[in-house]
């Protein structure tokens, strides 16, 4: 099931021309909208070798995905993205980025994963250091909470000071 599954994502739902995976509107057209929940391809593993080095490239571009703070839930070149974040509409969340920073590390990309992970981490220890708390998500040019950020919210955002500090900042990765 899982090769026909990265067959059928590598076949349906890849862009050649961009680079990129894209969801799928009913009549079988990619929606040609980069967001974030497309990484989950690099967690699955579900990327060929080949196909790797231009995919990660749209993490480290700063027109796409490497913003001031890492990785918006919507690409900065997408016309509904909002730099101070408004939910979905580019807002920098803990799982969705620490989704990214698992997918970077089980294609080897460690260089990077540190940089998003570093970026991220200091973005979210500024903003604590303003208000006193951890935010619901964050504003993805901005060292601010996002717009409409609930606060007091160490749910999702716990995993920033702990586990995105120890596997991706310090460097500490289990082995079991």
């Amino acid at each position: 099931e899982r090769e026909h599954l990265y067959k059928l994502i590598n076949e349906a739902l890849w862009d050649e021309r961009t680079a990129f995976y894209y969801d799928l509107w009913r009549n079988n057209e990619l929606n040609m909208v980069k967001h974030v929940g497309s990484f989950w391809t690099l967690l699955a593993k579900a990327v060929p070798k080949e196909r790797l080095e231009r995919y990660v490239a749209h993490l480290t571009n700063p027109d796409e995905f490497n913003r001031t703070n890492a990785v918006p839930t919507l690409s900065a070149d997408h016309p509904l993205y909002n730099p101070h974040g408004q939910y979905w509409r580019g807002s920098s969340w803990a799982p969705t980025t620490f989704m990214v920073l698992a997918g970077l590390t089980a294609n080897g990309c460690h260089d990077i994963a540190y940089s998003v992970g570093d970026k991220f981490l200091r973005n979210v220890v500024t903003v604590y250091n303003e208000t006193g708390t951890l935010w619901e998500n964050y504003a993805p040019d901005f060292a601010e909470r996002g717009n409409q950020s609930r606060p007091n919210f160490v749910g999702w955002t716990g995993i920033v000071p702990i586990s995105v500090f120890f596997e991706y900042v310090i460097g500490i990765q289990a082995s079991v």
